[in-house]
């Protein structure tokens, strides 16, 4: 009898094999048509290029605040017992546009946060005497400093669309020569051809009207990165290695866990035409690095740079995926019950 029982284990265990295994062949013939198969379940109801679960899993809630010249843009979300936040704020001063993010999660055991600042302060316009497209004070001839530093109140605006609430904040110069217009949404969003994530803030840099002092010169902007977190320049941002953007570069600010990035455009449209945009990041303390965006001449000037958190956009494929190895896990399991089973009839 006990010969009967283990001869019925190894033919379940064999016919359960055969059945797996055949399964294993499905699948892999089934690789042939995965990209027709993931095209037929994409859905994208607002045309966005985003899949509508993937939006509905990262929905997050958006509260802003605005008195004269300081906003806050707040936004939240709960999943799985974890509430997180977002929230950047927007300050015109007379030291620049400084935009200060703080990032909190918190759960029943533990809080984690990471910060830094972004400062738009200065424009200078130089002679690139050695035609490399870069401002180094040491080579190249400096013409004048625009200082950003006075400013009209904080103007918000929201407007109803397809891809849900989209609000804005205008942030000018007295004279109307610098300008930061600032988008957010708490999903998905296509805004003037940019896909912008809940994770993050597009910047609209607007340079019009700039009164140059030579007819040969150009401009760079002045940015002033500051946080405590790691620093480290990304020639690939999150948003295009998901396929959200192309020629992106920034830097990532790292605290343990958790990653932000201050990301811009490779390219600028200046007098409506798209241009290259050089940088170069230095040093300037501990906590403190210099950003220079270089722009080619022209009477009008737009780029945009975005303010986000990274690897905190959810995918709903994530437990998908795993049914390709059910298969697998099945002939461990059966493998593990007929050694467990032939070791205590030997016992």
């Amino acid at each position: 009898m006990e010969r009967k029982a283990i001869l019925r284990m190894i033919l379940l265990f064999g016919v359960l094999f055969l059945l797996t295994t055949s399964m294993v062949g499905v699948n892999a013939q089934d690789d042939d048509d995965t990209e027709t198969e993931e095209a037929d379940d994409f859905e994208d109801e607002d045309d966005d290029g985003v899949d509508d679960e993937t939006e509905e899993e990262n929905e997050r809630e958006v509260e802003v605040e605005v008195q004269d010249y300081e906003a806050t843009i707040k936004s939240s979300k709960e999943s799985n017992g974890v509430e997180e936040s977002i929230e950047i704020g927007v300050h015109a001063e007379s030291d620049g546009i400084q935009f200060s993010l703080e990032y909190e999660t918190e759960n029943e055991t533990s809080e984690k946060e990471l910060e830094f600042e972004v400062t738009f302060y200065e424009i200078i316009e130089y002679i690139d005497d050695n035609d490399n497209g870069l401002y180094n004070e040491s080579t190249d001839t400096l013409v004048q400093t625009y200082a950003i530093e006075t400013f009209n109140p904080i103007v918000y605006t929201t407007q109803n669309t397809t891809n849900g609430m989209v609000h804005t904040l205008e942030v000018t110069t007295s004279d109307g020569i610098f300008a930061a217009r600032v988008y957010a949404t708490g999903e998905f969003a296509d805004i003037n051809g940019t896909t912008v994530a809940p994770n993050e803030i597009k910047i609209d840099v607007i340079i019009d009207g700039f009164d140059y002092h030579n007819d040969t010169s150009q401009l760079a902007m002045k940015v002033e990165l500051e946080a405590s977190a790691e620093k480290e320049y990304d020639d690939e941002t999150e948003d295009e290695e998901e396929g959200r953007a192309t020629e992106e570069e920034g830097v990532d600010f790292t605290n343990n866990d958790y990653s932000g990035f201050f990301t811009w455009k490779e390219t600028a449209t200046v007098d409506g035409v798209d241009v290259a945009v050089k940088s170069s990041l230095t040093e300037a303390s501990e906590n403190e690095e210099e950003l220079l965006l270089n722009y080619p001449r022209g009477e009008r000037i737009v780029h945009d740079p975005k303010i986000g958190v990274a690897n905190i956009i959810e995918s709903p494929s994530a437990m998908a995926d795993l049914g390709a190895y059910l298969p697998i896990i099945a002939i461990l399991g059966v493998a593990i019950v007929l050694g467990i089973v032939l070791k205590v009839r030997r016992g």
